[in-house]
């Protein structure tokens, strides 16, 4: 899936722009006497904003279940309402820092997963419920074959095994197998011109 990418592209485009030392100083207008306050919080809680942010954009949000994208971007709000409420208690200072260097993230990430909703929701949830499937197929077919190696004296050979268990549509035989040698439960071994596998 692309959609992280995207989305923290997106990000990165509208951080740069709408950053106060990305934006031309007339466009930006705070009321002189904010001015202190400002530059007050600025010069205290800088790294602390900047931690809380990365919060944010540390939440994962391209995962294969499409339903823990919609609960990551749901955090990210979350977290967004914790950083303006953080900043907002420290009164005008912090809340017109928030109001200039965050405010457009709400924004972002609502716009983010409306589109995902509306583009890739139920194109990843279709997918995310096969993938699901297929996996629980793989890893019954490789308990079934698991106990037919035991059944067999411990090894046998794949020409034997594979009789055992035609091929089907979807055929998952050699999934199976790999997931059990990447388990360390089986090994592969040559006789000849010929593979078996053993139980380890």
């Amino acid at each position: 899936m692309n959609f992280l990418k995207k989305f923290t592209e997106k990000v990165e485009k509208a951080t740069k722009n709408m950053r106060p030392e990305n934006t031309p100083p007339e466009k930006i207008k705070r009321d002189p006497g904010l001015d202190d306050a400002y530059s007050e919080f600025e010069d205290r809680y800088f790294k602390s904003c900047e931690k809380r942010e990365a919060k944010i954009y540390n939440v994962e949000v391209d995962n294969l279940d499409p339903d823990k994208n919609v609960a990551g971007f749901n955090k990210m709000l979350e977290l967004c309402h914790e950083l303006e409420e953080f900043c907002n208690s420290h009164g005008s200072g912090g809340a017109a820092y928030f109001k200039e260097n965050y405010f457009y993230i709400y924004q972002e990430i609502q716009d983010s997963l409306d589109d995902y909703m509306k583009n890739e929701y139920e194109e990843a949830k279709i997918y995310f419920e096969e993938e699901k499937a297929r996996q629980k197929a793989i890893k019954g077919l490789a308990s079934k074959i698991l106990k037919a190696i035991q059944n067999g004296g411990g090894s046998v050979m794949q020409k034997d095994l594979r009789k055992q268990f035609p091929k089907n549509e979807p055929d998952y035989f050699n999934q199976a197998i790999k997931s059990l040698l990447e388990a360390g439960k089986i090994a592969k071994f040559k006789d000849g011109n010929f593979v078996g596998y053993k139980i380890l």
